[in-house]
């Protein structure tokens, strides 16, 4: 069958993204398209597939799924091209969207950008520490991890999704293999995506992520979230100050309170629109 698709990427952290009201997905295998259209040099390539679909509580639902088939309860950059999807599409009127995630509803405003282009705003809820709900199978967010040939100090919290935060004085390290090795751990019992800091000075940090069903990004929204929350607690940011996580793919600016209420800030980009010759 032909699949009709949009690409789009946020700081280079690229998903095919489905309109479900657009394309008929009824009886398509969508964790086996995720890995069809991602395969990167064979396919579309992608860090994974995000399907919109019409839902009640919310302007839009997005299913989002990993490289290799698995699902993701949310993706922060990939919120903010949603978002921009929707206005582009005229699913909306104004500036605001409602998406429905596997972690809830998040609330968009695209803030400038009438193109290829936009700057978008995302509430990405809020920063969830308690090990149960992270879930860390241990009494603390954080703790000594050792993986191969290295011992980590972690924090660990949720964004909807869980991740792992170390801070390191550099980042010329085997991401691919110690962020696997981490995001695994038994001790993380949903897996964990892995964040990977070098803090330049306060209110300024850079960051190479890890992602569960991935590997290594160019881009985490949700990643970077978590890395600014973490940073407050080491002391390398405040609350409520503007903190910019300078990625391999852009920057973001992400911003926490004290409630835990996280924002997070950057450009949302449609790269092309095609088809794919989908064969279940």
């Amino acid at each position: 069958m032909e699949l009709q698709f949009i690409k789009m990427q946020g700081l280079g952290n690229d998903y095919v993204y489905v309109d479900a009201a657009v394309q008929e997905m009824h009886g398509i295998d969508e964790p086996a398209l995720a890995r069809a259209v991602s395969a990167r040099r064979f396919s579309v390539g992608a860090d994974g597939l995000i399907v919109m679909d019409r839902c009640p509580d919310a302007d839009v639902r997005m299913r989002m799924y990993n490289a290799d088939g698995s699902r993701g309860e949310v993706c922060g950059n990939g919120l903010r091209c949603v978002a921009k999807y929707c206005r582009d599409a005229g699913l909306v009127t104004g500036d605001t969207v409602t998406v429905q995630t596997d972690a809830g509803v998040r609330r968009a405003r695209i803030l400038s950008g009438t193109g290829r282009t936009a700057v978008v705003e995302v509430e990405m809820g809020r920063v969830e520490r308690i090990p149960e709900r992270i879930p860390v199978a241990g009494r603390d967010h954080r703790f000594h991890l050792t993986a191969g040939d290295r011992t980590f100090y972690l924090f660990a919290c949720s964004v909807g999704n869980p991740h792992a935060v170390t801070f390191l004085d550099s980042l010329d390290l085997d991401i691919e293999r110690y962020g696997r090795i981490i995001g695994s751990d038994r001790i993380f019992p949903a897996g964990a995506n892995v964040s990977f800091v070098r803090p330049l000075r306060v209110g300024t940090l850079q960051a190479r992520v890890w992602e569960r069903g991935s590997g290594e990004t160019l881009a985490c929204g949700s990643g970077a979230c978590a890395v600014t929350a973490a940073a407050i607690e080491e002391g390398y940011a405040e609350y409520g100050m503007p903190v910019r996580v300078i990625l391999p793919g852009g920057v973001l600016t992400v911003s926490v309170r004290e409630t835990g209420e996280v924002t997070q800030t950057g450009e949302a980009v449609t790269v092309f629109s095609g088809v794919f010759l989908w064969e279940a």
